[in-house]
């Protein structure tokens, strides 16, 4: 019974921890002073997580601030080839969330070297289209356009 509890009490904090940041990022998006906001759930790159269908009212009501605010996002390699999580950011269901939305994006490969710039766009734009989007966001002096997914080879 300890061994339960104690594993039922320890989801309950990780949900908790997305919640508090999730409604820090809200906050974020709701300002006016970003076009893109990134690293949705970023949280996750360590292992520790919820279930991702406890989750999922959270990416609901962070896909409609991003719409309501016509705010951007990405999708971002770094987490998948970085970290232990082995899984880009944000992850799949939270793109098809996204993308029911009609939230913009835009990919990253998140380098921090010169070597990994670029690293496994290839494979997101894959994840893109398999969540249905057909275009990306670019931006130039903050005026962002949308390129067909396809014209980004």
């Amino acid at each position: 019974m300890g061994v339960r509890q104690s594993r039922d009490s320890g989801e309950v904090q990780r949900l908790a921890l997305y919640e508090r940041t999730f409604a820090v990022v809200e906050r974020a998006i709701g300002s006016g002073l970003f076009d893109i906001v990134a690293h949705l759930d970023n949280l996750k790159v360590f292992g520790h997580r919820p279930q991702e269908e406890q989750l999922l009212p959270l990416y609901q009501r962070m896909a409609r601030a991003l719409q309501n605010q016509g705010v951007a996002t990405e999708i971002n390699t770094g987490s998948y080839y970085r970290y232990p999580v082995k899984e880009m950011c944000p992850s799949y269901r939270f793109l098809q969330i996204l993308r029911e939305h009609g939230v913009p994006i835009t990919t990253s490969s998140d380098s921090h070297f010169p070597d990994h710039l670029g690293s496994y766009l290839v494979e997101a734009r894959q994840l893109l289209r398999k969540a249905g989007y057909l275009e990306i966001a670019t931006f130039e002096r903050r005026e962002r356009r949308l390129v067909p997914l396809d014209d980004t080879e």
